[in-house]
């Protein structure tokens, strides 16, 4: 079967992208200060996914605060007053990356959100997820721990993104 374009930057490293966030200051995600998991979750306030999406991850990335996992939801192209009233809506407490250019989809070739991506201290692509499903916590959630024992799990991730896009 002919591979997905994601899935080839999958085991690759991170674009090397400097990302402002809304708070203040930038996150490069290939080299995230390189002492943590770095979950990187593109989302837009006009795909009623997305919110059940974040907040889903906030969960899951808070039980592994200790071991600094860090959770970037950077928007997809919106305006900071369209973010900061849809974050005020859903009551949403995440950092926020802010990408008005879309540099972060076209980086990672995203067509579909809501869209994750797992990156390593190393600066590393582990995993990607695409779409809202049920399995979502579980399967984040084994990502990081795996991740943080030190293992790839980069060939898993291509099968379960290929098997979900259907190529």
């Amino acid at each position: 079967p002919q591979q997905n374009t994601m899935a080839g930057l999958i085991g690759n490293r991170a674009p090397n992208l400097d990302v402002a966030v809304a708070s203040g200051g930038v996150v490069n995600l290939a080299d995230h200060a390189g002492s943590e998991v770095l979950v990187v979750a593109l989302w837009a306030s006009y795909n009623n996914l997305c919110e059940n999406h974040l907040t889903t991850l906030k969960r899951v990335v808070e039980r592994f605060g200790a071991q600094k996992v860090k959770l970037l939801a950077v928007n997809d192209g919106e305006t900071p007053d369209v973010i900061s009233r849809y974050l005020t809506h859903h009551k949403l407490d995440v950092p926020v990356g802010v990408d008005p250019n879309q540099a972060v989809a076209d980086a990672f070739k995203v067509q579909q959100l809501p869209f994750v991506a797992m990156v390593d201290k190393q600066g590393t692509v582990q995993g990607i997820h695409l779409g809202l499903f049920g399995s979502l916590d579980r399967d984040v959630e084994a990502d990081i721990e795996a991740i943080l024992r030190g293992e790839s799990i980069a060939e898993q991730s291509k099968q379960r993104l290929n098997r979900r896009t259907g190529r």
